[in-house]
């Protein structure tokens, strides 16, 4: 049985470097949203395949970055319990997901619930207008709002 025992506790050595691991990757790149320029983090959430955050002011813009980061390494169990908490509609589908899947939908929920704080009514106005919804002309910000947060539970519930 020594084999097995050496086995199991380079399991856990290596299981505890990975971890050691992402967490100095995290550290990493909170940093790197630290020092990195506004226009520098404009095209970095622009690769990301999110609304336009454009106008937005830097300190949103890292703090939303900083959200999504921590919430992409975050197991589903706790991303679960945050979406609860903050009202963010979790189907029923979503829940028979491989965990992987499930984590990164989980994530990608949340940025989205928090992106409708956060974005100016301009880029609220062109997301609507980017999935196909008629813009009326006495719209204001929370009708945007309001109706955003209706596309993203009905999306939640399927």
């Amino acid at each position: 049985k020594p084999d097995e025992d050496e086995e199991v506790g380079m399991d856990e050595e290596e299981l505890q470097l990975q971890h050691t691991q992402a967490i100095v990757q995290r550290l990493l790149l909170h940093e790197t949203v630290d020092v990195m320029s506004t226009e520098g983090l404009l095209e970095w959430y622009g690769g990301m395949n999110l609304p336009s955050l454009e106008g937005t002011d830097r300190a949103t813009l890292q703090s939303i970055i900083r959200k999504i980061l921590a919430w992409e390494n975050t197991p589903s169990a706790e991303l679960l319990q945050q979406s609860e908490k903050s009202g963010v509609p979790v189907g029923q589908d979503m829940m028979q997901q491989d965990e992987d899947v499930q984590q990164q939908n989980l994530a990608r929920r949340l940025v989205m619930h928090e992106l409708l704080e956060v974005m100016t009514t301009e880029a609220l106005k062109d997301w609507y207008e980017s999935l196909g919804l008629v813009v009326g002309q006495s719209m204001k910000r929370p009708d945007f709002q309001r109706m955003h947060r209706k596309v993203l539970y009905w999306q939640g519930l399927s």
